[in-house]
Order: structure tokens, then C-alpha cells, then sequence
């Protein structure tokens, strides 16, 4: 099975040929990658009053996120960063007494990246935080719920150690075939 969907160029094509018949399929865990996926919570004892906090992603920090901002003010904030595309926010109400919230993020297209798909970002770090409630506890944590993948590597598990691979890479466009690249 191939699939050249995200092929770029003039005519791309891509055609598996299996030399020597293999044991085993050589696809991906998933059909085609997984969007990185990070989640940033607030935490209390005692319900959020008012505060802000901001994040710092891949270097660059976010202007200040209010302690229950909306997912689209979430995302718009997001995507004024320089390394970062496009996210999708989802925001869940988590304690309504304490004023608790979370955003999942998912990085769906990164600045740097040519293709669709953002890869395996580094963790969103907490840069500040002034978050109010009664019991001076409020803090926000972030935590990747999905790795993610890029959709133009695959990950070869389950080999044998001291057992020689050989494969062969060859790219196909409108200019015909590209010299292949072997390893071995």
C-alpha cells in the first residue's frame, strides 16, 4: 500500500517494488501520522478569581491567557507565535465551583514544515503566572496527551539486534526517477 497524497512536486508518484518477499507489512502504526497534542490546565484548592499566565512555545512567548479565555481567543493567541501555523483548541470546563479549565491544543501546521502535520513539538513551558484564589494555590500545568509524528517519516520497529537491513529510497516525479538512496 502507498499512499502519495502528500507527495509535492511536478507529477509525483510514488511505486513500491518488494525485491525479497519480507514477513511482515512496513506501515506506520497509524495510516498516515499523529498531530502533537498538548493539554494546559489550571489548578486550585479554592476557585480562580481573576489572573492571567502565558506560555512559552519553541522559544517565543504568548501574550497573556486569562484563567478562562475562550478557545478561539486561546487559539488566535497561539497562532501569532512565529513557529506556529495552525492549532485546533478545544476548551473543557473542568470545576465550575473553582473556575478550573483546560485547553487541548493540537498542532495541526508548524512555520517550518512544507508538509501538513507539526511533527513532535517540544513541551509548552509555563513562563508566568498570576493566577488569584483564596488559598494562594492556583498554578497552571501543561502535559502532552499525543507525541507527534511527521507525516513524511516512518519508524521501523521490532527488528532483530546484530541483523543487517538494507533499504532502498527512490523518488518519482514528472522528470522521472531520482537515484536511489540505499542503506544497509
Amino acid at each position: 500500500w502507498v499512499d502519495s497524497s502528500k507527495l509535492v512536486g511536478d507529477d509525483p508518484r510514488m511505486e513500491v517494488t518488494e525485491i525479497t518477499k519480507g514477513v511482515a507489512s512496513l506501515t506506520p502504526a497509524t495510516t498516515e501520522f499523529e498531530y502533537e497534542v498538548q493539554t494546559v490546565r489550571t489548578q486550585a484548592i479554592t476557585e480562580i478569581t481573576t489572573g492571567t499566565f502565558a506560555l512559552t512555545i519553541e522559544g517565543y512567548d504568548t501574550e497573556s491567557i486569562s484563567y478562562n479565555e475562550e478557545e478561539w481567543d486561546f487559539k488566535s493567541k497561539l497562532e501569532k507565535l512565529p513557529t506556529v501555523n495552525t492549532v485546533n483548541v478545544q476548551r473543557e470546563l473542568l470545576d465550575a465551583d473553582l473556575s478550573l479549565y483546560a485547553w487541548t491544543i493540537t498542532f495541526t501546521h508548524t512555520r517550518k514544515e512544507v508538509v501538513q502535520g507539526a511533527g513532535d513539538i517540544a513541551p509548552i513551558i509555563v513562563k508566568t503566572t498570576s493566577l488569584t484564589d483564596a488559598g494562594n494555590s492556583a498554578n497552571v500545568q501543561v502535559f502532552e496527551a499525543i507525541k507527534g509524528t511527521h507525516p513524511m517519516y516512518l519508524s521501523l520497529t521490532g527488528l532483530s539486534a546484530a541483523t543487517t537491513y538494507y533499504t532502498r529510497v527512490t523518488a518519482y516525479n514528472n522528470r522521472g526517477y531520482s537515484l536511489s538512496y540505499a542503506s544497509g
